[in-house]
């Protein structure tokens, strides 16, 4: 289905970026994914795929809000491959605190990082699936923060609530070239950002969902998969929640 279509994963070395990354790699596809700090988990998730997988997984280390970075790296991926077929903008960080004790430094940094940086590499990552033939896809990771907002997470939940805003206008403006851009929105999802949340917390969060129960990065990927696999082909501009049914 998906063998030889190229995709780009930012933030794609762990969590649920690494989930993303390991799935397209099992339908054989060509992955290329942007980290920004951490060398030693992008090269333990190198090391820790097969011969067969690893000839068709890419690194890049950059940020997502550096423009110059992504017009160079866009550029060297269209010079490589000829394509980009779907773009994966999971990259995000958070620094959470009360709002009145919130640094500006701090919602600078998380609305750089997770807006503007979801922004401009849709923007020029599309002026590379204009020019293709069939369909391309944008998904765009959200968050339930986003849509409910949490205490000590103003700058998270304004930049995940603002990424749906632009997923529906991104949607409008590609129409017209195929381009299909949709959300995906987790819930708590089992990964390091969720492993440092206090217990009271994340039992709090889990019992204010149907299914009772934290969810796994795969699930996050499978929905993303099946996003991109051409049989979701009536939608764009959806928000798709993955979060066990949360109510609050």
């Amino acid at each position: 289905m998906l063998a030889n279509k190229i995709i780009v994963v930012t933030g794609g070395t762990k969590g649920i970026g690494r989930s993303i990354v390991l799935e397209f790699l099992k339908q054989r596809a060509q992955v290329i994914t942007i980290y920004s700090q951490d060398d030693a988990a992008a090269e333990k998730m190198r090391d820790s795929l097969s011969e067969d997988k690893q000839k068709r997984f890419f690194l890049y280390k950059g940020r997502v809000e550096d423009i110059d970075f992504l017009r160079s790296f866009l550029k060297e991926i269209e010079s490589k491959f000829g394509k980009l077929n779907v773009l994966i903008n999971n990259a995000g960080i958070n620094r959470d605190n009360l709002f009145l004790g919130m640094k500006e430094d701090d919602w600078d940094r998380v609305i750089t990082t997770n807006l503007k940086g979801t922004l401009n590499t849709s923007l020029l990552a599309s002026e590379i699936m204009k020019k293709s033939a069939g369909p391309s896809y944008i998904i765009n990771i959200s968050s339930i923060s986003g849509i409910f907002g949490r205490v000590g997470q103003v700058n998270y939940a304004c930049s995940k609530g603002a990424i749906i805003g632009i997923t529906r206008l991104l949607a409008k403006k590609f129409a017209k070239y195929r381009i299909f851009v949709n959300a995906v929105v987790p819930g708590l999802i089992r990964t390091k950002m969720t492993e440092d949340m206090s217990g009271e917390k994340a039992e709090e969060i889990i019992e204010a969902t149907i299914l009772k129960r934290i969810g796994e990065p795969e699930e996050v990927a499978k929905t993303v998969l099946f996003l991109v696999s051409g049989d979701f082909s009536y939608a764009s501009g959806a928000c798709i929640k993955v979060d066990g049914g949360y109510l609050k």
